[in-house]
């Protein structure tokens, strides 16, 4: 059998982009003799088909052991890329009128024409894929949408399709976690709270974390949404839950108690643990990265701000996204981030506030990457598919809005 390597299944999304130009340059002509007699009822709806590079990427997932990319777009569509032959665009089920979805003819429409606005853009809002989450190895991805529903796929059929559904209600889901090899899904919300879902049953564990527990008993102001969550590599009882004032907690499950609190002066938008279990770094609206030490809550152990700004008048592109990885080509771990520069207003007065830098940072060696478009999200690719928190990594793939980019971080330079 041959082997499936990540560079196959990148090799097979350039394969069905370059189909797309070779059918519009007209590389694959054939005659067709039209009928010029036919008759509106001659025709009649059978499936539409799609091929290129997904429209309005939202979200990157990616499974080590089968290797599989999933991505998620802002019509609500997914889709699935693996192994030469494996191809699948995938839509939830929802209205339809004459057989066809109308969320889908929406979205068709946007993706040929562009948005529109109106009753179509909150439509596409809603039905967004904010996350994809993969159950390792077990066949199954969850789908987090706009509309605030969970979606348990399937793919060990010959077509994927949707097993389950878990709608919420009254809250709006901002975030979700999925630890590696736990049968607990946690959610977050806009109201602050954090849901656990049980996976075997998909269904609501009645495990809740009200926003007011895991603040101060003296804080009188709402924490925000919640923006973050992970459990610590050491012990996977400890939560750390995130919220977008800057508030961090470190919540036991066990005792059901904030073990320790954590109050950044910035806006946060994003965090991610140290392998070793014992820090984690925060990310900001003001460009800044805060180290923190879980036995020292009062303050971070440092603050940096990776790139200076050229004028204090420069507007700056806040660090969205920001990794911490093992490497194993010395001691020095990665830290990898988007985001975090500045740029000259008056200069480049068209230039939209979106990233499109890319910052990788191994002790003294800084390297900075200028995408050709903004960035949306960006994933590191463990270089052993079991234990993923805890091995070096060999690969980032970055989804940008209209392309995907893959850095090697194995091979020198």
């Amino acid at each position: 059998m041959k082997k499936l390597t990540f560079r196959s299944m990148l090799d097979n999304l350039r394969s069905s982009v370059a189909g797309v130009a070779d059918a519009v340059t007209g590389a694959n002509k054939f005659d067709v003799d039209p009928d010029e007699n036919v008759k509106a009822q001659d025709f009649a709806f059978s499936e539409v088909s799609r091929s290129g590079f997904p429209h309005d990427p939202t979200c990157l997932a990616f499974e080590p052991v089968q290797r599989i990319l999933a991505i998620g777009t802002r019509q609500g569509s997914i889709r699935l890329i693996g192994r030469p032959g494996v191809d699948f665009h995938l839509r939830p089920p929802s209205s339809s009128v004459n057989g066809i979805s109308t969320e889908q003819a929406a979205s068709d429409r946007e993706a040929l024409f562009g948005g529109g606005g109106g009753t179509s853009a909150a439509s596409s809002t809603a039905n967004a894929v904010l996350q994809i989450l993969f159950l390792i190895n077990e066949g199954t991805f969850v789908s987090v949408t706009g509309n605030s529903r969970l979606h348990l796929w399937s793919y060990k059929t010959k077509k994927p399709e949707i097993v389950q559904t878990l709608e919420f209600q009254k809250e709006a889901l901002t975030v979700c976690y999925l630890p590696y090899g736990s049968k607990w899904m946690y959610v977050g919300t806009e109201k602050g709270n954090v849901h656990v879902v049980q996976v075997e049953t998909f269904s609501l564990s009645g495990y809740v974390i009200n926003w007011n527990k895991a603040m101060e008993l003296s804080s009188r102001n709402h924490p925000g949404k919640v923006i973050h969550l992970s459990v610590c590599p050491l012990d996977s009882a400890k939560l750390l839950i995130g919220f977008d004032s800057g508030l961090i907690t470190l919540w036991d499950l066990k005792t059901k108690t904030a073990d320790q609190r954590f109050q950044a002066t910035d806006n946060l938008s994003y965090v991610s643990w140290h392998f070793d279990g014992k820090q984690f770094v925060s990310s900001h609206s003001d460009a800044s990265l805060a180290v923190w030490n879980v036995r020292v809550p009062g303050k971070p152990t440092s603050v940096s701000t990776p790139h200076v700004r050229r004028s204090k008048d420069d507007p700056i592109i806040p660090i969205l996204q920001v990794e911490w990885k093992k490497h194993k080509s010395g001691n020095e771990p990665l830290l990898l981030f988007s985001g975090g520069v500045s740029f000259d207003q008056k200069a480049t007065p068209g230039k939209i506030s979106k990233t499109q830098t890319m910052t990788i940072i191994q002790g003294k060696s800084t390297t900075v990457l200028e995408m050709e478009h903004p960035i949306v999200e960006f994933l590191c690719i463990p270089a052993q598919p079991w234990n993923p928190d805890g091995c070096d990594y060999e690969a980032v793939i970055v989804l940008l809005e209209n392309d995907l980019v893959a850095i090697d971080l194995v091979s020198p330079g």
